[in-house]
Protein backbone atom coordinates (compact mmCIF):
# COMPACT_ATOMS: atom_id res chain seq x y z
CA UNK A 1 0.00 0.00 0.00
CA UNK A 2 1.18 3.53 -0.68
CA UNK A 3 2.90 5.53 2.23
CA UNK A 4 0.95 8.51 3.86
CA UNK A 5 0.93 11.66 1.27
CA UNK A 6 2.14 14.88 3.36
CA UNK A 7 -1.31 16.95 2.52
CA UNK A 8 0.67 20.15 2.55
CA UNK A 9 2.77 19.04 -0.46
CA UNK A 10 -0.57 18.37 -2.44
CA UNK A 11 -4.15 18.35 -2.71
CA UNK A 12 -5.34 15.10 -1.70
CA UNK A 13 -8.73 13.13 -3.41
CA UNK A 14 -10.93 12.01 -1.07
CA UNK A 15 -9.83 8.02 -1.90
CA UNK A 16 -5.99 8.99 -1.30
CA UNK A 17 -7.22 10.16 2.43
CA UNK A 18 -9.85 7.16 3.01
CA UNK A 19 -6.66 4.65 1.90
CA UNK A 20 -4.09 6.12 4.42
CA UNK A 21 -6.97 6.20 7.02
CA UNK A 22 -7.64 3.04 6.73
CA UNK A 23 -4.12 2.08 6.61
CA UNK A 24 -3.67 3.80 10.11
CA UNK A 25 -6.76 1.98 11.74
CA UNK A 26 -5.78 -1.33 10.05
CA UNK A 27 -8.87 -1.98 8.37
CA UNK A 28 -6.94 -4.38 6.31
CA UNK A 29 -7.18 -6.75 9.69
CA UNK A 30 -10.78 -5.20 10.81
CA UNK A 31 -12.63 -6.60 7.93
CA UNK A 32 -10.78 -10.25 8.91
CA UNK A 33 -12.68 -9.73 12.18
CA UNK A 34 -15.55 -11.85 12.97
CA UNK A 35 -16.21 -11.34 16.46
CA UNK A 36 -15.41 -8.19 18.64
CA UNK A 37 -16.53 -8.16 22.82
CA UNK A 38 -15.73 -5.25 24.66
CA UNK A 39 -16.56 -4.28 27.83
CA UNK A 40 -16.36 -0.29 29.86
CA UNK A 41 -18.14 2.31 31.17
CA UNK A 42 -20.50 5.21 30.36
CA UNK A 43 -20.78 8.07 32.55
CA UNK A 44 -24.25 10.40 31.85
CA UNK A 45 -25.14 12.78 34.26
CA UNK A 46 -22.64 11.99 36.59
CA UNK A 47 -23.85 8.31 37.06
CA UNK A 48 -21.34 5.86 35.79
CA UNK A 49 -22.99 2.17 34.20
CA UNK A 50 -21.05 -0.55 33.11
CA UNK A 51 -21.52 -2.40 29.87
CA UNK A 52 -20.44 -5.76 27.80
CA UNK A 53 -21.29 -4.87 23.98
CA UNK A 54 -20.45 -8.11 21.57
CA UNK A 55 -20.53 -7.85 17.90
CA UNK A 56 -20.56 -10.63 15.12
CA UNK A 57 -20.65 -11.15 11.21
CA UNK A 58 -22.65 -10.39 9.54
CA UNK A 59 -23.89 -7.25 11.53
CA UNK A 60 -25.20 -9.15 14.27
CA UNK A 61 -25.22 -6.78 17.76
CA UNK A 62 -25.77 -7.58 21.80
CA UNK A 63 -25.25 -5.05 24.57
CA UNK A 64 -25.87 -5.97 28.23
CA UNK A 65 -25.80 -2.78 31.01
CA UNK A 66 -25.66 -2.54 34.50
CA UNK A 67 -26.98 0.43 36.00
CA UNK A 68 -25.62 2.17 39.07
CA UNK A 69 -28.57 0.75 40.72
CA UNK A 70 -28.23 -2.27 39.62
CA UNK A 71 -30.74 -2.99 37.38
CA UNK A 72 -29.71 -4.69 34.23
CA UNK A 73 -30.62 -3.85 30.54
CA UNK A 74 -29.76 -6.14 27.62
CA UNK A 75 -30.59 -5.57 23.86
CA UNK A 76 -29.67 -7.74 20.98
CA UNK A 77 -30.22 -7.39 17.07
CA UNK A 78 -30.05 -10.28 14.94
CA UNK A 79 -29.06 -9.16 11.93
CA UNK A 80 -32.94 -8.11 11.03
CA UNK A 81 -34.82 -7.48 14.50
CA UNK A 82 -33.75 -5.81 17.49
CA UNK A 83 -34.94 -6.19 21.22
CA UNK A 84 -34.84 -5.36 24.45
CA UNK A 85 -35.63 -6.63 27.95
CA UNK A 86 -35.12 -4.62 31.42
CA UNK A 87 -34.77 -5.83 34.93
CA UNK A 88 -37.47 -3.72 35.93
CA UNK A 89 -39.65 -5.16 33.49
CA UNK A 90 -43.07 -6.99 34.44
CA UNK A 91 -43.13 -9.50 31.84
CA UNK A 92 -40.52 -11.75 30.35
CA UNK A 93 -41.33 -10.76 26.52
CA UNK A 94 -38.81 -8.38 25.31
CA UNK A 95 -39.51 -5.00 23.65
CA UNK A 96 -39.04 -4.72 19.84
CA UNK A 97 -36.82 -2.09 19.04
CA UNK A 98 -37.92 0.36 16.25
CA UNK A 99 -36.71 4.02 15.08
CA UNK A 100 -33.73 5.43 16.76
CA UNK A 101 -33.45 2.50 18.97
CA UNK A 102 -32.90 0.03 16.43
CA UNK A 103 -30.42 2.12 14.04
CA UNK A 104 -28.42 2.38 17.48
CA UNK A 105 -28.25 -0.99 17.63
CA UNK A 106 -27.76 -2.16 13.82
CA UNK A 107 -24.53 0.45 14.19
CA UNK A 108 -22.91 -1.53 17.10
CA UNK A 109 -22.87 -4.20 14.75
CA UNK A 110 -21.55 -2.46 11.64
CA UNK A 111 -17.85 -3.86 12.25
CA UNK A 112 -16.69 -1.89 9.46
CA UNK A 113 -17.99 1.37 9.77
CA UNK A 114 -19.96 3.35 6.87
CA UNK A 115 -16.63 4.33 5.36
CA UNK A 116 -15.35 1.19 4.15
CA UNK A 117 -16.89 0.48 0.28
CA UNK A 118 -19.28 3.62 0.77
CA UNK A 119 -19.80 3.49 -3.01
CA UNK A 120 -21.01 -0.15 -2.85
CA UNK A 121 -23.33 0.67 0.10
CA UNK A 122 -25.12 3.38 -1.84
CA UNK A 123 -23.94 6.39 0.36
CA UNK A 124 -22.09 9.93 -1.74
CA UNK A 125 -19.14 10.97 -0.17
CA UNK A 126 -17.75 14.86 -0.65
CA UNK A 127 -14.39 16.20 0.50
CA UNK A 128 -14.42 19.66 1.90
CA UNK A 129 -10.92 20.38 2.31
CA UNK A 130 -8.72 20.89 4.93
CA UNK A 131 -10.08 22.53 7.94
CA UNK A 132 -8.80 23.66 11.71
CA UNK A 133 -9.92 21.89 14.69
CA UNK A 134 -8.68 22.85 17.64
CA UNK A 135 -4.98 22.74 17.57
CA UNK A 136 -5.27 20.32 14.31
CA UNK A 137 -5.67 20.30 11.25
CA UNK A 138 -8.31 17.83 9.56
CA UNK A 139 -9.44 17.07 6.40
CA UNK A 140 -13.51 17.45 6.45
CA UNK A 141 -15.51 14.24 4.36
CA UNK A 142 -19.27 14.26 4.38
CA UNK A 143 -20.97 10.94 4.06
CA UNK A 144 -24.51 10.92 3.05
CA UNK A 145 -26.07 7.95 3.85
CA UNK A 146 -28.91 5.88 2.70
CA UNK A 147 -30.73 6.11 5.68
CA UNK A 148 -30.79 9.64 5.22
CA UNK A 149 -28.21 10.96 7.99
CA UNK A 150 -25.33 12.80 7.11
CA UNK A 151 -22.28 12.13 8.81
CA UNK A 152 -19.43 14.95 9.02
CA UNK A 153 -15.99 13.54 9.78
CA UNK A 154 -13.24 14.98 10.98
CA UNK A 155 -9.79 13.04 10.09
CA UNK A 156 -6.22 14.58 11.39
CA UNK A 157 -3.86 15.45 8.56
CA UNK A 158 -1.31 14.25 10.58
CA UNK A 159 -1.93 10.73 12.10
CA UNK A 160 -5.19 10.48 10.11
CA UNK A 161 -6.90 9.22 13.20
CA UNK A 162 -11.26 10.17 12.91
CA UNK A 163 -11.26 12.85 15.64
CA UNK A 164 -14.41 14.22 15.06
CA UNK A 165 -18.15 13.38 13.96
CA UNK A 166 -20.77 15.59 13.68
CA UNK A 167 -24.01 13.34 12.49
CA UNK A 168 -27.15 15.21 11.22
CA UNK A 169 -30.10 13.02 11.78
CA UNK A 170 -33.69 13.43 12.04
CA UNK A 171 -35.21 12.35 15.95
CA UNK A 172 -39.01 12.40 16.07
CA UNK A 173 -39.61 14.44 12.53
CA UNK A 174 -37.05 17.26 14.53
CA UNK A 175 -33.44 17.82 13.22
CA UNK A 176 -30.67 17.09 15.62
CA UNK A 177 -27.07 17.48 15.68
CA UNK A 178 -25.08 14.70 17.30
CA UNK A 179 -21.49 15.80 17.97
CA UNK A 180 -18.88 12.58 18.64
CA UNK A 181 -15.40 12.86 19.89
CA UNK A 182 -13.14 9.96 19.80
CA UNK A 183 -10.38 10.34 21.58
CA UNK A 184 -7.05 7.63 23.56
CA UNK A 185 -6.56 5.66 20.46
CA UNK A 186 -4.68 2.17 21.58
CA UNK A 187 -3.90 -0.69 19.01
CA UNK A 188 -5.31 -3.65 19.92
CA UNK A 189 -4.43 -6.40 17.58
CA UNK A 190 -2.90 -4.07 14.93
CA UNK A 191 -6.09 -2.34 14.65
CA UNK A 192 -6.42 0.92 16.64
CA UNK A 193 -9.10 1.75 18.18
CA UNK A 194 -10.67 5.19 20.12
CA UNK A 195 -10.95 4.02 23.81
CA UNK A 196 -12.72 7.44 25.04
CA UNK A 197 -15.94 8.53 22.67
CA UNK A 198 -18.29 11.36 23.83
CA UNK A 199 -21.44 12.27 22.71
CA UNK A 200 -22.92 15.94 22.65
CA UNK A 201 -27.00 16.28 21.34
CA UNK A 202 -27.22 19.86 20.21
CA UNK A 203 -23.81 21.37 21.55
CA UNK A 204 -25.39 20.01 25.52
CA UNK A 205 -23.52 17.15 27.22
CA UNK A 206 -24.46 13.37 26.50
CA UNK A 207 -22.69 10.50 27.47
CA UNK A 208 -18.89 9.97 27.64
CA UNK A 209 -17.97 5.80 26.53
CA UNK A 210 -14.56 4.13 28.24
CA UNK A 211 -13.59 1.02 26.79
CA UNK A 212 -11.48 -1.04 29.45
CA UNK A 213 -11.08 -4.01 26.76
CA UNK A 214 -11.39 -4.73 23.64
CA UNK A 215 -11.04 -8.55 21.95
CA UNK A 216 -11.10 -10.13 18.79
CA UNK A 217 -12.20 -13.27 16.86
CA UNK A 218 -12.97 -15.21 19.93
CA UNK A 219 -16.52 -18.11 20.07
CA UNK A 220 -19.08 -16.04 20.77
CA UNK A 221 -23.03 -18.46 20.27
CA UNK A 222 -25.58 -16.54 17.85
CA UNK A 223 -28.02 -17.56 20.72
CA UNK A 224 -27.02 -14.50 22.70
CA UNK A 225 -28.15 -11.92 19.58
CA UNK A 226 -32.02 -13.75 19.28
CA UNK A 227 -34.88 -12.67 20.73
CA UNK A 228 -35.69 -14.67 23.96
CA UNK A 229 -38.49 -16.46 24.00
Amino acid sequence: MAPIINSFSQTLSKEEILENYFKVIGQDKIVKVQTAVATGITIQDGQETSFKQIQKRPDKAYLEILLPTGEIINQGYDGVHGWMLASWMNTAEPVTLTGPDLKTIQEVGNIDGDLWNWKEKGHKLTYSGVKDYGDKKVHLLRLIKTDGDTDELFIGTDDYLLHKMNRITNINDSPVTVEVLFSDYREADGIMMPFKVEQRFNEIQGMIIEFHDIKFNITVDDKIFNRPE
